[in-house]
């Protein structure tokens, strides 16, 4: 190669120039035919460069670096197309396996460590006597605002029992105590305009208990007046229908006795008593006077009346008698009818003895063995009929008893 003219050596690396890299998703047989053609080249460009050596020969030496520096680039050429080759090659075999290869990932972790510099920051005396107002600030303003609703309470409700005293709760005060009671209200009006800017919480709620103890025991009066009758008519109801459920004869309660019946309308009669009795107390008060029949009173009387009577009217049938008792009862009938079989027979014995005659020796010991043998077969059929309950039964003559 040193010895070579100039000319051959630019048509020899025209010839070397890098070929396209073939792409990747060609088969494999256009690669396989690409290495074959390859492998030609590089035998004809053997012979080329031994025709070239001979020729070079006769050239004088003079142009030895000039040759030098043109074979460096055509070597790194070489060696790139070489590399393209192989790199080529990987390529394929990573698509023909269908897998791409994944990088991986490292996670790395560090602890940081925060620090800050607070500035202008409080002393604990200073923090503690500033927490100290404003706690202070905190439990005034709280008696303020108790104050303030205590002050609007008691005006509410000096204003709302003015109003039930000359309206529907008239009549649930005397007259007298009426008069004295909107006197009050007046005062304690006044003294709200008056001092209620300067009173504090515990003079409101003392003078609000006090009108309260006036107006609450009107509320509860009017509250039993008005839901008294009703349930007075429910308790008659429950009364009235204990004392019809005695008289009935309803397939239900066949069952039940006339005991248990007894003390069912025992008990709806003392309720009946106990409310009449009441009610003509009752009604012998006014409106304005404590109630003598109060509602919890009823309430109460309800429920041990239904607790009483509804135990003895819901009791259960009683339970069908077993198979057992049946078969018993049935086996003593039958042992009622085969005595009666054996009395029949013995007689019609008698009858035929005394018909066919006989010697009066015969007669005189049949009537003297005929007690014992009757005797004998009584106690003969009681205890068949007890161990041999499934056998035959037979009568005197061995004849089958139906």
């Amino acid at each position: 190669l040193l010895d070579w003219p100039k000319a051959s050596l630019i048509e020899y690396v025209k010839r070397e120039e890098p070929k396209e890299e073939p792409k990747k998703e060609e088969p494999k047989k256009e690669d396989a035919a690409k290495k074959e053609d390859g492998d030609k080249d590089k035998a004809k460009d053997k012979d080329n460069d031994a025709e070239m050596k001979d020729k070079s020969e006769e050239k004088p030496k003079e142009d030895e670096p000039k040759k030098d520096s043109e074979e460096k680039p055509k070597k790194e050429e070489e060696s790139k197309t070489d590399d393209k080759m192989e790199v080529d090659e990987d390529d394929d075999e990573a698509n023909k396996d269908g897998k791409k290869k994944k990088k991986d990932k490292k996670k790395i972790t560090r602890d940081l460590i925060i620090t800050g510099n607070f500035f202008n920051e409080l002393k604990a005396d200073a923090f503690n006597k500033m927490f100290e107002i404003e706690a202070n600030l905190i439990n005034v303003d709280r008696i303020v605002h108790e104050t303030d609703e205590a002050k609007n309470d008691l005006e509410t409700y000096i204003y709302g029992l003015r109003d039930k005293i000359d309206g529907d709760q008239r009549e649930y005060i005397k007259d007298s105590d009426r008069e004295t009671l909107s006197t009050t209200l007046t005062e304690m009006e006044d003294w709200v305009y008056d001092e209620g800017d300067k009173a504090n919480k515990t003079q409101f709620l003392e003078r609000l208990k006090q009108l309260k103890d006036i107006g609450d025991p009107m509320d509860y009066k009017q509250w039993e007046f008005e839901h008294r009758q009703q349930r007075v008519t429910n308790f008659k109801k429950l009364i009235f229908k204990y004392q019809q459920w005695v008289t009935t004869n309803d397939e239900k309660y066949i069952h039940i006795g006339e005991g248990q019946r007894k003390e069912v309308k025992k008990y709806a009669d003392d309720a009946d008593a106990w409310l009449t009795n009441q009610q003509i107390k009752q009604d012998r008060l006014k409106k304005y006077e404590t109630p003598s029949l109060k509602c919890k009173d009823i309430d109460n009387q309800y429920r041990s009346l239904y607790d009483n009577c509804n135990k003895i009217v819901n009791t259960p049938k009683p339970k069908p008698k077993p198979k057992e008792e049946e078969k018993k009862d049935g086996d003593k009938d039958k042992k009622d009818e085969t005595t009666a079989a054996n009395g029949d027979a013995k007689d019609k014995k008698e009858e035929n003895s005394n018909d066919n005659g006989g010697d009066a020796e015969m007669t005189d010991k049949s009537k003297e063995e005929e007690p014992k043998k009757d005797a004998e077969q009584d106690k003969a059929a009681d205890t068949s009929n007890d161990d041999n309950k499934d056998k035959p039964k037979t009568g005197v003559d061995g004849m089958d008893v139906e």
